[in-house]
């Protein structure tokens, strides 16, 4: 009898509880944060889900060589990112879109500007850049700002976790 026990003890702790499922599929599937490509214009062209892992490099090359598959190849296009100068140094070091590359400007946001090192800063500041005017590269905090609104809407919705851990009544 105390073998079977021991047995069904075990197939028990195997299984998830409701409450331990609830929480894992929450982890599992909630959005980690968006990237989003935004226009001269502040207009959103593109949001990328960061998914579980969280802000990577590759998304932005990836919106990169999606938006330059839909312009002409003479066009010219200023990207700016908040750690430009370390992704535009690994594209170049790496190879990575290199038929992209000449048609590419780099820039940091204004409101990032001054955290990377000073030679960064005088790279890749737009107001340093004539090719940028005065543009100062900060729509996506501006789209940020207007769905503000929004946030609380796309939160899970259900029990919350605080019940789930009040066993008191």
């Amino acid at each position: 009898m105390a073998v079977i026990n021991d047995v069904i003890d075990r197939c028990k702790d195997s299984y998830l509880g409701d409450k331990d499922y609830h929480i894992k599929i929450t982890k599992e599937f909630s959005d980690k944060g968006l990237i989003v490509l935004v226009c001269r214009h502040d207009c959103v062209l593109w949001f990328i889900n960061m998914g579980p892992n969280g802000e990577k490099q590759y998304f932005m090359l990836a919106m990169m060589q999606r938006l330059l598959r839909e312009l002409p190849e003479s066009f010219t296009v200023g990207f700016f990112y908040n750690v430009i100068c370390a992704l535009h140094r690994e594209m170049e070091q790496w190879q990575l879109l290199p038929h992209c590359l000449p048609c590419l400007k780099f820039s940091t946001p204004v409101f990032h500007s001054y955290g990377p090192q000073w030679l960064c800063q005088l790279s890749y500041h737009p107001y340093k850049n004539p090719k940028f005017s005065h543009t100062d590269g900060e729509g996506c905090e501006r789209e940020w700002n207007l769905l503000n609104g929004v946030i609380p809407m796309c939160r899970i919705s259900g029990v919350s976790l605080p019940l789930l851990y009040n066993t008191e009544y």
